[in-house]
């Protein structure tokens, strides 16, 4: 009985020691995933300012030039 318990506690550790090893790597994904959202963002952002920034320079020398 005794042996039936130990082989079940093992059974069990193993599993739980794989559950956090594919938690960690889910993290490290989701991490990764957080990061690149980010610069993407940042991204989309700075070209909407270049964006802006272009169609209010248009617009100025349209006005200046008569």
């Amino acid at each position: 009985m005794e042996v039936n318990f130990k082989k079940q506690l093992a059974e069990r550790l193993e599993f739980v020691n794989s559950l956090l090893k594919e938690m960690k790597e889910k993290e490290k994904e989701f991490e990764e995933y957080c990061r690149q959202a980010e610069i993407d963002r940042k991204f989309i952002y700075n070209q909407k300012i270049i964006n802006w920034m272009i169609r209010n320079n248009k617009k100025k020398k349209k006005k200046s030039n008569p």
